[in-house]
This record gives structure tokens, C-alpha cells and sequence, in this order.
């Protein structure tokens, strides 16, 4: 009887044990430290000869484990100081633009307005196939040093088609050699103010028949078809890109399409900025198509 009687005791005393050990706040996974990881330098250049200006963006990484006080307190002075901090933007690094070809070298200066290095044609114009190397040092930060190619392209023809349901929009490229698009497709509802802007983004590997083709729903299937409520293509804007851009670009956009969906794969993103993040490329702008 008495061995009957002890069982619940002792029973009760080694979960009471247990559960005051397991609750420990003093225990090995207090121990683990974090890695800190330094941040770097980001360099978004894309330079584009069609245009009158040309910006560079310099930002500061932001991890999380990492104390970047002097950052913040750096630009704390500049106007607007907290549009810099939330973008990590640096106004104060060393910018210099190089034209390799030449061996000219200016150095861009910092708009607050656009968050930018800016330069002007009259400083330095881009050339369709010209060499050019973006240099940034910032404090006791890795500096970075990158070169790249503005690409040449003939403006290929394009066509649209309104077939109902959907908006068709042809590219009239061959497949060789291969070129690479960055597609705006700007569309709005008849008789109301709404607009919104699809991106695609293209390779002449994707031609068939000669020709690239987009195609992008106007209207629910089982939706109104009176015209008011179906979307009307208002303009196209070409863009023609290198392939380190194009790879980029595609990469960046497939990790946004899968951010929201807990069970969707990231795609790997391209990094091309040696001890940074980033790119430096050349961009053609083919101009705008309106309907």
C-alpha cells in the first residue's frame, strides 16, 4: 500500500522538476551568438544615352544585427534625413564616373531631390557601345569599382492587337543574335482615371516566327463586356538591356512574385558588384509606343 501511496508523490515531484528546469531562462541557446555580418556598399547605376541625365544610386546594406549609429547620425543634417535613413541612401561617398574609351573621369554630385549622383550630357555624354567604370568609397567600407558596356540595338518594330479578352503586343526581333527587353505596358479603364503599369521582361530566345509576344488579359473572363470596365492599352515603352541587367532584373522580380507565399521557392539573386550589392549597366531607351 505504502509503494501505491508513493507513486503519485514521486510522480508529481519529477514533473515539478522537470518542469522548473526545462523553464530555466539560463540555458545553452542564451549562449548561441549571432554573426555580424558589416554592411556594404549598394551601387545602382543604369546609364542611358537618350537621356539629358544620368543617375547614380549609392546606398548603405542594413542588417539587422549590425550598429550602424554613425550611419544615422551622419545624415541627420541633411534635409529630409529620414528619406535617406529609410532607404539607407548615402549622400556623402566618393563618386567617380569614368569614360574608358576616353579616359575622362568626372565626378557626379549628390541631388537631394532625386536621392542620386547626377551628371548631365553636358559633363559627360554616354555612348551606344562605350566602356565606362563606376568607382564609390565611403568611410572605412569595402570599396567598389565596376565596369560595364552600354549595348547597341536598332529599335525593333512593335505592333499591339486588341483581340477582347485580352492585349496583344508583338516584338519584331529574330532570335539571333540575342537581345533582351524590359517591357512597360501602360493600361487604364475607359472613361475613368485609373492607370496601372505591367512589366515584363523579354529575350529574343522567347521569339517565335520572328516576333515576341505579350499578352495581357483586358477583362475577366466571365466579367462585363460593355468596354467600360475592360483595361485599354494607352502606351508601350521599350527598353533594351545587356544580359547581366536582364539576369538581374528577372531574378529581382521573381523573389518579389513569391514574397507573400510561405510556400514558394526564392529565386537566387544576381549580385555583379565585387565586396558590394548590386549593378552597374547601360540601358537603351527605345522610346514610347502610343495608341
Amino acid at each position: 500500500m505504502c509503494r501505491k501511496r508513493l507513486c503519485p508523490v514521486l510522480a508529481t515531484i519529477l514533473f515539478t522538476l522537470l518542469t522548473v528546469y526545462a523553464c530555466d531562462p539560463i540555458s545553452e541557446a542564451d549562449d548561441v551568438t549571432l554573426p555580424v555580418i558589416e554592411p556594404k556598399l549598394v551601387l545602382n547605376a543604369y546609364v542611358i544615352p537618350q537621356h539629358d541625365m544620368q543617375q547614380i544610386f549609392v546606398a548603405t546594406s542594413l542588417p539587422l544585427n549590425y550598429d550602424l549609429s554613425d550611419y544615422y547620425k551622419s545624415v541627420s543634417h541633411f534635409s529630409d534625413s529620414w528619406r535617406l535613413s529609410y532607404k539607407g541612401v548615402i549622400p556623402d561617398a566618393t563618386v567617380r564616373f569614368t569614360d574608358l574609351d576616353n579616359n575622362v573621369t568626372i565626378t557626379p554630385i549628390f541631388s537631394t531631390k532625386h536621392l542620386a549622383y547626377i551628371f548631365t550630357a553636358s559633363d559627360m555624354t554616354i555612348r551606344e557601345g562605350g566602356n565606362y567604370e563606376v568607382e564609390v568609397s565611403y568611410r572605412d567600407y569595402p570599396p567598389i569599382k565596376e565596369s560595364f558596356v552600354v549595348p547597341k540595338g536598332t529599335k525593333p518594330s512593335i505592333e499591339c492587337e486588341d483581340e477582347g479578352l485580352a492585349t496583344l503586343v508583338r516584338i519584331h526581333a529574330k532570335r539571333e543574335p540575342e537581345r533582351y527587353f524590359c517591357v512597360y505596358m501602360n493600361m487604364g479603364l475607359k472613361n475613368v482615371d485609373i492607370q496601372q503599369q505591367f512589366t515584363y521582361f523579354v529575350s529574343t530566345a522567347m521569339s517565335i516566327d520572328g516576333a515576341i509576344t505579350i499578352r495581357r488579359r483586358s477583362i475577366s473572363p466571365f466579367g462585363d463586356w460593355d468596354g467600360e470596365n475592360r483595361m485599354k492599352l494607352e502606351s508601350v515603352q521599350l527598353w533594351e538591356l545587356d544580359e547581366r541587367t536582364f539576369l538581374y532584373f528577372t531574378a529581382l522580380e521573381k523573389n518579389q512574385h513569391v514574397q507573400d507565399n510561405p510556400f514558394a521557392s526564392p529565386s537566387l539573386l544576381r549580385n555583379y558588384v565585387k565586396d558590394g550589392f548590386g549593378i552597374a549597366a547601360g540601358i537603351i531607351d527605345h522610346g514610347k509606343l502610343s495608341q
